[in-house]
């Protein structure tokens, strides 16, 4: 049993990183598809789910349809997970996942979706010796209960999908990719993500959460702002602070600074959500919120003079809001 993935592995971080024989172990790919429109983004989820005694154990596609605020879980035979070993490709059923597209045949007696959509060329996070993505350093430390993974900021989209009786326009759309891996997601988090602003390009990925390991917990964050070309990093590694979260009666609003920015974000929900299934210990037992779509403002600020780099609104951002982060 490959317990460790190998170095490769590791600096490529949307490659499938476990194995089969695993216990208490998830890995699960986000993809968010935004039409050119707004009309009817969708999240896409697909994964693996290793209970820890081995019962339980499938792989699944999880689906997020933002238009209708509803959600569908399709299962499949842990049998009908394939992924290669050298690349990122993963295939579920007749279902495929690349870095080059999707290709849906989901048929489930509470949804029917199936076509293909194409993606341009991704924008992940980038990749150094001692900083592999969205993790950085913290990518080489053991034992973590959850390892996260920027795989693109944003990316066009080409293609159709059918989702029930409805036919969906992708193409010139915006396309977000990420992933989760390990053994359980955290208690508490906060995640808010937007490519859908009025400057092209732009993108805010936004996790923060109570992180446990070896005995103690600490609040660790992981924030990216893509605008006109340049990622602005506020993460734990490279010290920046959340200075404030404030939590509102529909969403949350968030104060982060490292010594040469000011990071203001501000989310709040715009519909009534929809249940996704989350791993604790590898089983698909927990049940989150998930708002897609949901409202983002957010300010980039220079800190020394309080010159605005950046201030944009969006109604196509995704949203959840889990347990409480204290500051």
């Amino acid at each position: 049993m490959n317990v460790f993935p190998s170095l490769k592995m590791l600096y490529n971080p949307a490659w499938f990183q476990g194995d089969t024989e695993r216990s208490g172990y998830f890995e699960g790919w986000y993809f968010k598809l935004v039409d050119s429109e707004g009309n009817r983004p969708l999240a896409v989820i697909p994964g693996i789910s290793l209970d820890k005694n081995g019962h339980d154990s499938h792989a699944f596609i999880q689906l997020l349809d933002g238009g209708r605020s509803k959600s569908a879980y399709f299962r499949f035979p842990l049998s009908e997970f394939k992924a290669a070993k050298d690349k990122f490709s993963v295939q579920i059923g007749k279902n495929q996942f690349s870095n080059n597209g999707i290709i849906l045949d989901l048929k489930g007696q509470s949804e029917t979706v199936t076509g293909e959509i194409r993606f341009g060329p991704l924008k992940p996070w980038p990749i150094t010796s001692f900083s592999v993505g969205a993790m950085g350093p913290f990518a080489f430390l053991p034992r973590m209960e959850c390892y996260h993974g920027v795989l693109s900021f944003d990316h066009s989209l080409s293609g159709r999908l059918k989702i029930g009786s409805d036919q969906i326009d992708y193409s010139n759309g915006h396309g977000y990719m990420e992933k989760d891996w390990g053994h359980s997601m955290p208690t508490d988090w906060i995640w808010i993500q937007c490519n859908n602003f009025e400057i092209s390009g732009t993108s805010l990925s936004l996790s923060v959460a109570r992180v446990p390991w070896l005995g103690f917990a600490f609040n660790g964050f992981v924030i990216g702002l893509l605008h006109q070309g340049k990622l602005y990093r506020f993460t734990t590694y490279t010290g920046a602070k959340v200075k404030r979260v404030k939590y509102l009666s529909n969403g949350v609003s968030l104060e982060i600074e490292d010594h040469r920015y000011r990071l203001i974000v501000k989310s709040e929900e715009l519909d009534l959500g929809a249940e996704l299934a989350s791993p604790i210990v590898g089983k698909m037992k927990g049940r989150i919120k998930e708002h897609l779509p949901a409202s983002v403002s957010v300010t980039l600020k220079m800190l020394s003079n309080d010159a605005v780099i950046f201030a944009g609104i969006s109604k196509l951002a995704g949203l959840e809001i889990v347990g409480t982060i204290k500051i």
